[in-house]
């Protein structure tokens, strides 16, 4: 089974998180035959400018020129290909941007950007840049870049409704913090947001509202009190201003922001190794990244993120065991910690440990019910155990997560077929089949079930032989020959169903195959005697 990982050095969160092992199944894709002429894109990026450090610790001034070499030789690398060129432009900016050196941040990630036009995170480090440097029309067109590209970045979208709340967009801003709130009930960001809207816009008792629910959600974001007590002055009731007016502090209500949270990260004592062991990893050098891991955690042992990127990088190099102790001492300093949990759970089903891994990959879901790759491998824990019926919701919400993903409407309706609920598993399937209508995978199951269904009422002998010639005039091959054969027994068209048998049959003896033969011979025989000729209910 296929081992899928995922790195806590930059990005180390579910939504977040970058995808440092080999995924889990999925449908193939083809490749775009116009690779990009790295040459040609190195002549369009902008060149790097010498920071002003001047402020600075001396030892910070040093780890900046130390990233920055490290980085730089990346670089000047001539065959390096885009994505590493991508990754050590957003590492160094990262690196800038943790100590507010906004400029040069802003460069680096607009490289890496326009290197990785389709990796949501520098967008959204780019825009937090520019909104942090006061530039908020630049701000609200980069978190529009980064929620189109991952539309469960939940802090791009509450960041870009107070940006727009800021620039007087009031519609865009109302329709966005309700975005938000759609992807994120509890939020008290979102609330406080329309809360400040429709005290805006003098809508007092809205404000009320949503300042009382943000409260409750963080009563400790004591600020909200002051604009709690405007709303009130607003409505006229002036006792209960002046009760929250008492109450007012300092600490304000900002979304969870994964991405740009981790910065703080790389000015901790452990970050110049995890800058190295970063880029090591993803240049494949996973014994060098596994080495500054190591001396990450050496350097601060109760770093969660060190250890996950440790335990990573061994199951690249094919420690599982090692893997395992590292990301449950990860989980031990932090058991919420989604990435150690993602992963540990990931390498358990790798080690056929279903069982242990199922209440790491729940607590995964629980906390970002948004990820696809954890609602799947969950379900598929599930299966494992034997528990088809407890897969099924995990199952469907993967599908809505990623409807173009033939792995979840094939496991789905996998499951739902082991539980007898055959007419269900075909409406799956046609769903599917209907969203993704080049996959061979889903008509292939879906003409199983229309031509041998265990319950006769559903079968469609038309419509299974329909997509059964289909399937087999992209892939002629004895399995999808069966499919045609099948098809037209439960069309009592018995001597055409014998010839494409027969195809079968010789097939399978001129392999050597052996095992199953008898069955093939068996429906053979069966379409031979003539109508009727369909399958028997098995």
């Amino acid at each position: 089974m296929n081992t899928c990982f995922r790195s806590a050095v930059v990005c180390g969160v579910v939504v977040a998180a970058v995808m440092i092992g080999p995924p889990l199944p999925a449908i193939a894709q083809e490749s775009d035959p116009q690779e990009p002429d790295v040459t040609e894109l190195r002549k369009r990026l902008a060149p790097l400018i010498a920071p002003d450090l001047t402020g600075l610790d001396e030892v910070v001034a040093l780890q900046l020129a130390e990233a920055r070499r490290e980085v730089e030789a990346v670089i000047a690398e001539p065959n390096a290909d885009v994505g590493r060129l991508a990754a050590a432009y957003g590492t160094l900016g990262q690196l800038y941007h943790a100590y507010e050196l906004l400029d040069v941040a802003e460069v680096c990630y607009s490289n890496a950007s326009f290197l990785a036009p389709g990796d949501f995170r520098w967008f959204h480090l780019l825009a937090d840049v520019s909104r942090l440097a006061g530039k908020l029309e630049d701000a609200a067109a980069r978190y529009e870049a980064a929620w189109a590209l991952e539309p469960y970045d939940f802090a791009a979208l509450v960041r870009l409704a107070e940006v727009y709340l800021e620039l007087g967009r009031h519609q865009e801003a109302e329709t966005t913090f309700n975005a938000a709130l759609a992807l994120n009930p509890a939020s008290p960001s979102a609330m406080a947001g329309l809360g400040q809207l429709a005290l805006e816009k003098q809508e007092y008792g809205d404000a009320v509202m949503y300042f009382r629910a943000a409260l409750k959600a963080a009563p400790e974001a004591n600020r909200l009190h002051y604009s709690l007590a405007m709303a009130y002055r607003g409505l006229g009731d002036l006792d209960n201003a002046q009760r929250q007016l008492a109450l007012r502090g300092s600490v304000g209500v900002r979304p969870p922001d994964p991405v740009v949270d981790q910065l703080q990260l790389l000015t901790e004592g452990e970050r110049v190794h995890l800058i190295r062991g970063r880029l090591a990893f993803s240049s494949g050098r996973f014994q060098e990244a596994a080495d500054e891991f190591g001396a990450a955690v050496a350097a601060d042992p109760e770093s969660a993120r060190a250890l996950v990127n440790l335990g990573t990088s061994l199951a690249q190099l094919g420690d599982l065991d090692g893997a395992v102790e590292r990301f449950r001492q990860a989980l031990a300093i932090e058991p919420r910690q989604t990435t150690a949990n993602f992963n540990l759970g990931s390498t358990l089903m790798g080690q056929r440990q279903p069982a242990e891994a199922i209440p790491h990959l729940e607590r995964v879901v629980e906390e970002t019910p948004y990820d696809f790759e954890a609602q799947l491998l969950l379900a598929r824990a599930y299966v494992a155990t034997g528990d088809d019926f407890s897969s099924l919701a995990h199952f469907q919400k993967a599908a809505e997560l990623d409807p173009g993903s033939q792995d979840a409407v094939l496991a789905g309706a996998a499951a739902l077929a082991r539980l007898h609920q055959y007419g269900r598993a075909i409406t799956v399937l046609e769903a599917g089949l209907e969203r993704m209508p080049a996959s061979g995978g889903i008509a292939f199951a879906l003409a199983r079930l229309l031509a041998g269904s265990p319950e006769a009422k559903l079968r469609n002998g038309e419509r299974a032989y329909e997509l059964a010639q289909g399937v087999y005039n992209v892939e002629p091959s004895p399995r999808h020959a069966q499919l045609v054969a099948q098809s037209l027994a439960e069309l009592d068209r018995c001597d055409e169903a014998a010839r494409w048998q027969q195809k079968v049959v010789d097939a399978a003896v001129e392999d050597g195959v052996s095992e199953g033969l008898e069955i093939l011979v068996a429906d053979l025989e069966m379409y031979q005697r003539g109508t009727p000729c369909r399958l028997p209910t098995r």
